[in-house]
């Protein structure tokens, strides 16, 4: 029926062309064949499984586009995407179940957005950008999030010289074991929230050439992270953001962090920023300026590996929120938090939870009318701890000594 075509045979779809029944007309560019070739896309697979495709949108018939008919369940397993618009896949004929798990991008010079590109492309194991030809576009984010079979990724000629945000871009990247990022330019980049979180596989990862002068966001960026053992940022610029909440979260297999050039001045939240580090033995945030701080709920929550932590530096004037602060570092001995301003603190509950082998703790001023909520504060904490607390504030609740069990 198609005698004559070879196994990995280039077809151009031409959306101009209009859908006829179940068949389509198809361009061959090998010299060997010089005719119009009109055949079923199904009947074409089934001869020849690992062609590959390339699709060229025409807005004018962007309806063709959205159709199922280009997203067959059959063997075709690579897609050759060509770009010319702010457009992006349809993730819902790209789900886990397709056998569309290959894609090859060029990016050509009339694209200005390729956010969401794959977004919950669920399916997709292999990336590749083959040509980019950009360097304006200034909207990056979310591109492969939530990409979960993703295994890999080569963005080596993705330019992101004026990217000004990469929020989500690789979030929820589950099974990426490596990620090269040499080529990456972050000079304009504002917003990080979230880049790696979920990016459970990876055991390395370098971005201490990343350029941050200009970001203002880093919530949750690399939070669940859970396989990286170091992670050195000790060339990052931080002195114009404002929120690290979540930064580190859940990254239980850290050991080494070096946040020595960290400028934390213009920082207003930092709750559950090293949250659940369970493997984080040592923690340097000396250089920690907290004067604009309000919520620092779950900070060190978890860190369980922590023997000392040194906050002397802390300034805790504007901190409104304390709950779960040091909650489950059960290998913290001493504490010093005498100088803590609990002027505005409201919440304290379940702060020193789970502290069991805390024997010093050198504790802050309470302000009793305005500290209302406290209980379980102390929950899992020595009694000798306990007993010399209550002396200290006889009319502390209560509810802030009692254990959970």
């Amino acid at each position: 029926m198609i005698d004559g075509i070879k196994s990995k045979f280039f077809i151009r779809l031409l959306f101009t062309y209009i859908k006829q029944g179940k068949c389509l007309k198809l361009i061959n560019h090998n010299k060997n064949l010089q005719n119009l070739l009109k055949i079923s896309i199904k009947d074409f697979i089934k001869y020849y499984n690992q062609i590959v495709i390339e699709i060229i949108p025409d807005l004018t018939n962007y309806e063709l586009y959205k159709s199922k008919f280009f997203h067959p369940q059959s063997d075709l397993s690579y897609y050759h995407i060509y770009l010319n618009d702010d457009i992006k896949i349809n993730r819902n004929y790209l789900k886990q179940e397709d056998k569309v798990i290959k894609i090859k991008i060029i990016i050509d010079s009339e694209v200005q957005n390729i956010e969401s590109l794959f977004e919950k492309c669920k399916g997709l194991k292999y990336i590749n950008f083959v040509k980019f030809n950009r360097k304006d576009i200034t909207n990056m984010k979310r591109i492969f999030l939530d990409c979960e079979s993703l295994i890999y990724l080569d963005i080596s000629k993705l330019k992101t010289d004026n990217a000004e945000s990469l929020a989500g871009m690789f979030c929820g990247c589950h099974n990426l074991k490596e990620l090269n990022l040499s080529n990456f330019r972050t000079n304009n980049v504002k917003d990080m929230r979230i880049m790696f979180h979920g990016c459970s596989s990876l055991t390395e990862l370098n971005v201490n050439h990343f350029i941050t002068d200009n970001v203002k966001y880093m919530s949750y960026m690399f939070c669940e992270c859970s396989s990286l053992k170091r992670l050195n940022l000790s060339n990052f610029k931080t002195y114009n953001v404002t929120v690290m909440d979540g930064m580190f979260g859940d990254c239980n297999s850290l050991e080494e962090l070096d946040l020595s050039n960290f400028e934390t001045n213009n920082i207003i939240k930092m709750e559950h920023m090293f949250n659940r580090c369970t493997n984080l033995k040592k923690l340097n945030i000396s250089n920690f300026v907290t004067d604009n701080v309000t919520n620092m709920g779950s900070m060190f929550g978890d860190c369980s590996s922590l023997k000392e932590l040194n906050l002397l530096n802390f300034n805790t004037s504007n901190v409104d929120y304390m709950g779960w602060m040091f909650s489950g570092c059960s290998s913290l001995i001493s504490l010093d938090v005498s100088h803590f301003d609990m002027n505005k603190v409201e919440d304290m509950s379940w702060m020193f939870s789970g502290c069991k082998s805390l024997n010093d703790l050198k504790i802050f001023k309470l302000n009793l009318k305005k500290n209302k909520e406290n209980k379980f504060m102390f929950n899992g904490c020595k009694k000798e701890l306990k007993e010399k607390i209550k002396k200290l504030y006889k009319k502390l609740d209560e509810s802030a000594f009692i254990d959970e069990h």
